[in-house]
Formats: structure tokens, C-alpha cells, sequence
């Protein structure tokens, strides 16, 4: 298991709360701006948490739902290949490839859900979300 700390280098300095924003553009392949445009169009405010669970409705991420309810540790083993966002208490992060890309997530803490996310710099996305990137 492998976990990357080195988030962001273009991330906004003044920026907090923003785990949402780092593991889109981490996940998604996008740069920061653009992630966090991008959520900002779906409603999240500048140094506040948000709920990812509705934007990952609006962007149409497939949820494993059979990975819900585990201990990250046993999930894992089954996120060694693609680009995916882990959701635990009060937390998301980025896991692509298997790496881990935040600081130590905690591996015994239980996973509300995991997205899929496609490469997102494949995919068009709503031009109205992205305004100013």
C-alpha cells in the first residue's frame, strides 16, 4: 500500500476544507482550478466543507456500493487499478492506482463510499460548471 502526501502544487494557499476539491483534480486528473470550479458551480463556498456525495451525482460517478460499510484496509486490495474517491467520516480522498493520495487516512476506519471516477480530461463536462478555468 502506497500513500502519496504531496497533494496539490497548484492548489489555492488560502483554501481550507477543500479535501472535495484535492481528490476530484487528484482523481479526475484535472488541475486544482479546475476541480474546484468545478465544484464551486455545484454549490460549495470557498474554505467550507461540502457533501461530494451530491456532486458525484450530478457528475455521474458510478458508486461501488459493495465496498460501503468496510474498513478501508479491506477495501483496498480491490482499488489496485483506476481512479476512485473514498468517502469516510467527514473525509474524501483520492485512491488512484492503488495509491492512497492523502496523509494517513486511517486504514481501520469504516468507508461510507467509493466513486469511480473517469479520466476527466476525456470527458466533456458541463462548460457551465467550469466557468473561469
Amino acid at each position: 500500500m502506497q500513500f502519496c502526501t504531496s497533494l496539490t502544487a497548484d492548489r489555492f494557499l488560502d483554501e481550507k476544507k477543500d479535501c472535495t476539491v484535492r481528490a476530484l483534480a487528484l482523481a479526475g486528473g484535472v488541475k486544482y482550478p479546475a476541480a474546484h470550479a468545478v465544484l464551486a458551480g455545484l454549490g460549495r463556498l470557498n474554505k467550507k466543507s461540502f457533501r461530494f456525495w451530491e456532486a458525484a451525482q450530478v457528475l455521474k460517478f458510478s458508486e461501488r456500493i459493495e465496498l460501503s460499510r468496510r474498513r478501508l484496509q479491506t477495501v483496498l486490495p480491490e482499488l489496485k487499478k483506476g481512479r476512485y474517491i473514498v468517502s469516510v467520516a467527514g473525509h474524501v480522498f483520492a485512491v488512484v492506482d492503488g495509491t492512497i493520495y492523502d496523509g494517513d487516512p486511517g486504514l481501520k476506519r469504516i468507508v461510507r463510499r467509493v466513486y469511480e471516477v473517469p479520466d476527466l480530461t476525456k470527458r466533456p463536462v458541463d462548460v457551465n460548471l467550469v466557468a473561469g478555468c
